[in-house]
């Protein structure tokens, strides 16, 4: 829950309140919102030696190991700043084995990379402040949990073991589980601390089979392929990363569906380059859309129309869509990005020259320019009745430089489909 005020002071302030409903609520991502929800549960130290009754947990988001690398990421409480780069849980007084209550909401940054953790700091509060104590708060364990692996955040419940001391240089780059030579931890490594994560994103889908497959559309565009795929395997791949799009959950689809959609057309007109070599997956690609659009007509009947025209995807068509254009480059590999500079979120394609979110400028580049860009090739509302030698030229231009108009490749895809997949795309024509 968050308290806004608007320019005008004498307005009353709004209450904004974020849902956990019990249910799929599935309906696309019109706006920009990346939120992380940390709920610290219970702790245990029963076992450890020495005075940790009233305890505490410090919550920080990190960006690296030193102490100025903690984020202003984490929204205040009511009468303090509106975020703040740390937060403490409330004290509980002469417990060894706490219960949490707290919720902190965090402000995820658009790009994420496998140096952001958050790290937790145990304390025991002196109730009775002694002459030799200089402080009331006295470290008494540490733990980390990284926020973002594989492409995916680290969402769900966690079970972490606690370090007595703490933690050594480049320990983000690791989990709390692995267990480093030279180090002392509270009851042998055991599971101590349960902290439940959860997030509400527009970025990241948090599903299996979205976040592999723009994982590795990511990887393409970067020309950075691992060397246990290889640029051999890479087509295989892609397919089959599509291939299991249809087995993830409804709700990430619907939700990511303009993105999905965005990124499967790219690969059906521009179809990347490795090795020198076009990777053969418009088929799949087309076969793919179909089958999309045919479950995601099943999940919203009640949005079809008499036709069978699904609203969600009629908005998609008319207002969504990022269709490549002939004049636009196709996306080419930029190579490994430099260690303290990560690449964007695996959902928002490089080589776009526009943001998708009018709230957030770092999920953009120059809005400006791509409007500038606009002006200048000129809007030309009767593209598809011209027939003189300019779109003459214009075609010759596409066929000897590999460009391609959409409807061009979609019209070839559905000539040279055949079996399910054409049917499927004959069931959704419309």
């Amino acid at each position: 829950m968050e308290f806004s005020l608007t320019e005008d002071e004498k307005c009353r302030p709004i209450k904004e309140i974020v849902e956990f409903p019990p249910r799929d609520i599935l309906v696309p991502h019109y706006f920009y919102r990346n939120l992380l929800y940390i709920s610290p549960k219970d702790l245990n130290f029963n076992n450890r030696p020495g005075s940790a009754r009233n305890i505490a947990v410090k919550i920080q988001f990190m960006a690296g190991e030193e102490e100025h690398a903690a984020l202003p990421v984490i929204f205040g409480k009511s009468s303090c700043p509106e975020f703040t780069s740390e937060a403490y849980t409330a004290v509980t007084y002469h417990n060894k084995s706490p219960d949490f209550y707290d919720e902190f909401k965090v402000k995820l940054p658009a790009v994420l990379g496998d140096q952001h953790h958050i790290l937790f700091t145990f304390y025991h509060i002196s109730c009775q402040k002694k002459n030799e104590e200089k402080t009331i708060e006295t470290p008494v364990g540490y733990t980390w949990l990284p926020v973002y692996r594989d492409g995916s955040l680290q969402t769900g419940e966690h079970s972490l073991p606690v370090m007595m001391e703490r933690p050594p240089s480049n320990y983000p780059y690791i989990t709390a589980n692995i267990q480093l030579p030279g180090t002392k931890w509270v009851d042998n490594h055991k599971g101590l601390f349960t902290v439940c994560m959860e997030a509400i994103s527009s970025v990241h889908a948090q599903d299996k089979q979205i976040d592999c497959f723009f994982n590795l559309c990511k990887m393409v565009e970067e020309g950075n392929i691992p060397a246990r795929i290889g640029e051999a395997n890479m087509e295989g791949e892609l397919k089959k990363a599509m291939a299991d799009l249809l087995n993830c959950n409804a709700e990430p689809l619907v939700r990511f569906l303009p993105v999905l959609l965005d990124r499967l057309i790219s690969l059906l007109v521009w179809p990347p380059t490795l090795a020198g070599q076009l990777v053969n997956i418009a088929q799949a690609c087309f076969e793919t859309i179909g089958t999309i659009v045919n479950r995601v007509s099943g999940l919203l009947e009640d949005k079809n129309d008499q036709h069978g025209r699904n609203s969600i995807l009629l908005s998609y068509v008319a207002f969504q869509s990022t269709l490549p254009h002939p004049d636009d480059s196709p996306p080419t590999p930029v190579g490994p990005q430099h260690p303290h500079h990560p690449p964007p979120p695996s959902s928002v394609p490089t080589h776009r020259k526009y943001s998708r979110s009018s709230s957030n400028p770092d999920l953009g580049l120059d809005v400006d320019a791509e409007i500038g860009g606009i002006f200048a090739r000129g809007l030309d509302r009767t593209n598809s009745m011209r027939t003189g030698s300019n779109y003459e030229n214009l075609i010759t231009l596409q066929r000897s430089s590999g460009r391609k108009l959409t409807h061009e490749e979609v019209a070839l895809q559905w000539v040279v489909s055949n079996g399910k997949g054409r049917d499927m795309a004959l069931a959704n024509s419309w």
